[in-house]
């Protein structure tokens, strides 16, 4: 030993052992607990969202179907497939008697945008009724499809 030198004379520093990360302090425990609960109550909410739509998706096949079909009659079918969507997603006794400019009235009170006031509701109503109606199948599609997927 160096008498000039006290230092020397000490042990090594030891350090004391790692923190452990098990098990974990309360407040992670109810982190947890937070999290686990919303995603169950996120997991319920889209399960229940998903089969209220269940509607609307076989209606879109629907329609898809028949505008691959390139049926003369589309615009009937549609308007008939609209009508079935409409039953299913509102009231029946408010559905059932619409007939002419309610029934398109009633299609764009349910949309942010009206579509079928204009000569898309026209053709849709038409084309029941004449057999050589000319209306723009493709921009019928669309305005049926918008509504099935927008209608609240």
């Amino acid at each position: 030993m160096n008498p000039q030198d006290p230092l020397a004379a000490l042990r090594p520093l030891h350090l004391p052992d790692a923190v452990s990360w098990w098990p974990p302090a309360p407040g992670w425990w109810v982190l947890a607990l937070l999290v686990l609960t919303l995603a169950v109550w996120l997991g319920r909410w889209a399960l229940k969202r998903y089969r209220h739509n269940a509607y609307r998706r076989a209606a879109l096949a629907e329609l898809e179907a028949l505008r691959s079909a390139q049926t003369a009659l589309f615009a009937q079918h549609a308007n008939v497939l609209l009508r079935r969507v409409a039953i299913q997603a509102f009231p029946q006794t408010e559905v059932r008697r619409l007939s002419g400019g309610e029934w398109l009235g009633f299609l764009d009170e349910h949309l942010k945008q009206p579509m079928f006031a204009s000569a898309l509701g026209e053709d849709l109503l038409q084309a029941a009724y004449a057999d050589q109606h000319k209306y723009d199948t493709e921009a019928l599609y669309q305005a049926c499809a918008r509504w099935i997927r927008q209608h609240r």
